[in-house]
């Protein structure tokens, strides 16, 4: 690398323009980056989800999710198949391997699953499967509530919420689309009355029939009338509620004409009950206890997140003042601020990081025009990364801001080493000229090595792949970005500069002949290290079995939560409830909620009633019937908070329901997960039973659950063939129940106030106690005569799952439970103790899933990709130094920083997760540097003539500066970020303190325990192989008494060699 060197300091004009074209560059890509809050994430997941409207769970996995599951298990590359099959509704996951391409895994579905022969709805239409992606970063990325001050009903906020607010936010550049939750609407619903309809002769499709005949248009034709078209239509509209009530029925099987007039019509408000109600939403939406409506925002895939959510803010404050109080457009959540917030607080941690840097080469160097060179590199670097990441369409999310606050005491280091050789050979009396050619040359090659191998430890994050590799991506290219952009600057732009600004004379005044205060210290101590070699490897061993035993002591968790305040309280009601009862239940829930001064806001949604919502509801165990998002206040403890009012909401918990209070945000879930399989659904029932019972006692698990114990209320209809004489079969039978039991939408209506209703014809129903004896008694249909369901079917009552779950193409259950600690790794062993010995039904197994599936996952492969990053930092060294045995001794470094990494974590009492992880990752990388300065000096000493004892002590006083230098630079640079006093941080506190904890005890150890392992193997390879690297007159005890070097040629230098001990080898 040093041709780069010489090649600059031939042209230090255009290596100066360079460089502020560099900085001009980066400044702009800077403008140009978009802001995310997560890097975006390619999920191999594929979903096949069908509506079988009034379906119940059984009859959904029969008819519809296995022959899907089959289409399905022929994609190449499937990992694994789970499908979860409630009432009216069929989901089928298929999980691809990392870097399948899933929009062509779509398209493949897409085209098989229309051959596919599927059964009827209740419409009478064939269902159709649709087919999707699961994409994460598909997110709204602010949610706002519109709540009324003036008393407005649901159903006149969701007018305002469509028709006014949704047009305007539509408009803004980056937005994609704007969804309306909890907007009512209205529906004329006609309740028959049986009686009537009996005594007067007339049916169910009578009534159908009047109200489609009469509200239509109906074109009949044109007629040419003194040369003109004139069209013409027959139309019958409803003005009011009384029209409809007014309209008169008659029999279908009337005869037409004279007869049919004759006959004396009934009308519909004597046969029904005819109301204008509020319809069954979709879903109810509720703002601080008061009816509200929920507003999605979602960006386009080029919309940069707060730029569209500062213009929605933005267009929200102007709407509000346009409807002057009458109505108030809260934010309940929004991604910008957090994105800002990470943006700053990164910054400015990265700002106080850099200032120590800057501040630690000072203090060493005592040179203002020297220490102004060396941050030259901090900017050129960091703005050099950032127009990669702009190159390359990175997004600015935490990983990248993460990498580069972690780069920034870490991109210093390279020309700390250049400058501080340079500035030693110009208190030696080189010229400036020779002093930055040669000091940089005599370096080139160390600090080379020394970047390749902190690069190098990324590459096997390949390695640990899925969501991982994945997430972790876009920070270690940030991190890899900075380094080798840090080295060309450290080879090129640093000696420039340091021609340039550099004073002999101000140089000259600071040159310290004599030892420092710092070799003061370390020289004797490294003579003591040399002389007892076993007893200091003793030493070292000790403290590392000490540290790492810490490691038990720290709790192990995936992801640290982000800085969100935001809770999530999850209502789960028993099977079969209602909407109205789940929004009785969450209202009082809401009173005891809204009187707590932690919170500041509470957006309640309760899923709707439709046999989708139930069906979207039974699969997530974790969502419930009803969601209240609590924002906590900024000053409020996020855990304390979750923590009382888990107490708090205990008295109000459903009778056969679940409340669980978790927090939200970040990266992974709160929610355990634990997977039974078997040969069938009995068994995989008992043996989920048998796990409840394990586990139900832990105190880290809150609303712990089985989604195949959940059982809902199912009537069985089977026809009587015998009674019927088989005029009556199953789909007969089953076409009949479902236009005698289910409501019937006939037509739509506009009165006064313009809006649409549709209207909705109701059969009379009974609650559900005696629903099964209504059934019996009702009639069938005039059609086969006067029978009742009793005369024509047996007719059962009894208990169905809410859903039905299957792994694989077999029987499964899932157990969940919220986590009440970020200790996943704790509970994890502690559940894997329970069930050790557990004895569970025949062919049934368990597995622990989800986030601690996860975990382990992540962790092996973290493992792996260490010890691959060793094996690659080996390769890089060998290579570097032309030998094995030098590479082989550095390695010695890298247990040295388990010592201070695990201590740090203790200390903290911070988790050992993935962040931390890949701090150790980096630390592969960051503390072998130092061993490679050292053993790189050792070797030009050696080849200068010294022997080798007299060449470790005199390269671990000449290295110790810039070794100490780059290690405390380092170090002060991440204290900001190890504090983690920046909101919305995700990895920069556990990263920075297990680096700063691990480079501490390596920079401490490695200068002793380092030369030790070199002193004792050099020694025994040239004992075996009488091969060993000898300096002038090395004799069997490999030490020399060498007057002279070419590298330290003072007095001083000679003195020192000279008054060394000779301890015997």
């Amino acid at each position: 690398m040093t041709f780069l060197t010489n090649w600059v300091l031939k042209r230090k004009a255009a290596a100066v323009l360079i460089a502020i074209l560099l900085l001009l560059l980066g400044g702009f890509s800077v403008t140009q980056l978009k802001s995310e809050l997560m890097p975006s994430l390619d999920l191999p997941y594929l979903t096949v989800t069908t509506v079988y409207s009034g379906a119940a769970s059984n009859d959904v996995m029969e008819q519809v999710t296995k022959p899907v599951e089959q289409i399905v298990g022929t994609l190449p590359r499937l990992k694994s198949i789970r499908s979860t099959s409630s009432e009216s509704f069929s989901l089928v996951i298929a999980e691809l391997e990392f870097g399948s391409n899933i929009k062509d895994a779509v398209q493949t579905m897409n085209t098989q699953l229309r051959s596919l022969q599927l059964p009827t709805d209740l419409r009478g239409q064939t269902v159709q499967p649709s087919v999707g992606e699961i994409n994460i970063s598909n997110q709204a990325v602010i949610l706002l509530g519109v709540e009324g001050k003036n008393g407005q009903t649901p159903q006149e906020l969701g007018i305002i919420a469509r028709d006014k607010i949704k047009p305007e936010l539509t408009t803004i550049d980056g937005v994609s689309s704007v969804q309306v939750v909890g907007d009512v609407l209205k529906e004329v619903r006609i309740n028959l009355k049986p009686d009537q309809l009996q005594q007067r002769g007339l049916t169910q499709n009578d009534i159908s029939t009047a109200l489609r005949g009469f509200n239509v248009s109906f074109p009949a034709g044109t007629i040419s009338v003194e040369d003109k078209n004139v069209s013409i239509r027959a139309t019958y509209t409803f003005g009011s509620l009384d029209d409809l009530k007014n309209l008169p029925i008659i029999s279908a099987t009337a005869t037409a004409g004279a007869a049919s007039l004759a006959q004396v019509p009934a009308k519909l408000s004597d046969i029904a009950d005819v109301v204008s109600v509020d319809a069954p939403s979709n879903s109810i939406s509720r703002t601080n206890g008061n009816p509200g409506v929920l507003m999605q925002v979602y960006k386009s895939q080029s919309g940069n997140t707060v730029n569209v959510v500062d213009t929605v803010l933005k267009r929200a404050d102007e709407l509000n003042q346009v409807f002057e109080g009458s109505i108030k457009i809260g934010t309940v959540y929004e991604q910008a601020t957090q994105i800002k917030q990470s943006i700053d607080g990164l910054i400015k941690e990265g700002l106080l990081g850099a200032f120590f840097a800057v501040l630690v080469i000072f203090l060493f160097l005592r040179n203002v025009r020297s220490t102004l060179v060396t941050a030259i590199s901090i900017p050129t670097s960091v703005v050099a990364a950032l127009l990669l990441l702009w190159t390359q369409g990175i997004t600015l999310n935490i990983m990248t801001l993460g990498g580069l606050a972690i780069a920034v005491g870490r991109v210093v280091d390279d020309a700390i080493v250049v400058l501080e050789n340079i500035f030693r050979h110009v208190q030696e009396g080189d010229s400036i000229s020779a002093a930055v050619k040669n000091g940089t040359r005599e370096v080139a090659s160390a600090i080379t090595s020394s970047t390749i191998t902190t690069v190098a430890v990324f590459l096997p994050l390949g390695f640990v792949g899925g969501l991982t590799g994945q997430f972790f991506l876009p920070f270690a290219l940030t991190v890899t970005f900075a380094l080798l952009a840090s080295l060309i600057v450290a080879l090129t732009i640093i000696p420039v500069f340091a021609s340039y600004f550099i004073n002999r004379k101000v140089v000259g005044s600071h040159s310290e002949k004599e030892d420092t205060w710092l070799q003061k210290a370390y020289t004797p101590s490294l003579r003591w290290a040399l002389r007892n070699r076993w007893k200091t490897l003793l030493l070292a061993f000790v403290l590392f079995i000490g540290g790492n035993a810490l490691v038990t002591q720290v709790p192990f968790a995936f992801v640290s939560s982000s800085g969100d305040k935001l809770l999530n309280v999850s209502i789960s009601m028993p099977p079969g409830s209602d909407q109205a009862s789940i929004l009785s239940r969450t209202q009082e829930i809401e009173k005891a909620l809204i009187g707590e001064s932690r919170i500041e806001l509470a957006q309640t949604t309760i899923a709707g009633s439709s046999s989708f919502n139930r069906a979207q509801r039974a699969f997530s165990a974790s969502s419930g019937d009803a969601q209240i998002l609590l924002r906590i206040k900024k000053d409020a403890d996020l855990e304390g908070t979750a923590k009382d009012l888990r107490i708090k909401l205990e008295s109000v918990k459903p009778e056969g329901g679940t409340i669980s209070v978790a927090p939200i945000g970040g990266f992974t879930s709160s929610v355990f997960s634990l997977v039974v399989r078997g040969q069938d659904t009995e068994s995989v029932r008992k043996g989920s039973d048998l796990i409840i019972e394990k586990l139900k006692d832990l105190p880290e698990f809150a609303n712990l659950r089985s989604d195949v114990s959940a059982v809902t209320p199912q009537i069985v209809i089977r026809p009587n063939v015998a009674a019927t004489g088989g005029r009556i079969n199953t789909q007969t039978l089953g076409f009949l129940l479902r236009s005698a039991l289910q409501p019937t939408t006939v037509t739509s209506v506009r009165f006064e106030d313009g809006l649409p209703q549709d209207v909705v014809i109701y059969p009379p129903m009974l609650d559900n106690k005696n629903l099964d004896q209504w059934i019996e008694n009702l009639k069938a249909t005039p059609v086969y005569g006067a029978f009742t369901f009793g005369q024509i079917a047996n007719i059962t009552k009894l208990e169905a799952p809410v859903q039905t779950t299957r792994i694989g193409q077999l029987p499964a259950a899932t157990i969940t439970a919220n986590m009440t600690t970020d200790n996943t790794g704790g509970i994890t062993r502690e559940v894997t103790k329970r069930l050790a010995d557990l004895e569970l039904p025949a062919g049934v197994t368990s597995s622990i899933t989800g986030v601690s599936q996860q975990q382990t996952e992540a962790f092996v492969g973290l493992f792996i990709a260490m010890g691959v990053a060793i094996a690659l930092v080996y390769i890089v060294m060998v290579v570097a130094f032309g030998g094995l045995l030098e590479p082989f001794v550095i390695l010695f470094s890298l247990p040295l920083a388990t010592i201070g990494a695990f201590a740090a974590l203790f200390v903290t009492h911070r988790s050992l997760g993935l962040p931390a992880m890949i701090g150790l990752l980096m630390l592969i990388g960051i503390v072998v540097t130092n061993a490679i300065v050292l053993i790189d000096k050792v070797n030009q000493l050696r080849a200068d003539g010294l022997g080798r004892h007299e060449a470790l002590i005199e390269a671990g006083r000449n290295r110790l500066r810039p070794i100490m230098m780059t290690a405390v630079a380092t170090i002060l640079a991440l204290i900001p970020l190890a504090l983690g006093l920046s909101e919305g941080s995700i990895i920069a506190a556990e990263l920075g303190t297990v680096v700063i904890g691990g480079l501490l005890s390596s920079t401490m150890l490695t200068l002793m325990v380092v030369p030790v392992v070199y002193s004792l193997l050099d020694g025994a390879r040239a004992r075996l192989t009488g091969q060993g690297r000898k300096g002038k007159g090395d004799g069997e005890s490999g030490i020399v008494r060498s007057a002279s070097t070419e590298t330290d040629k003072t007095p001083e230098a000679v003195a020192r060699i000279e008054q060394q001990p000779n301890p015997a080898n």
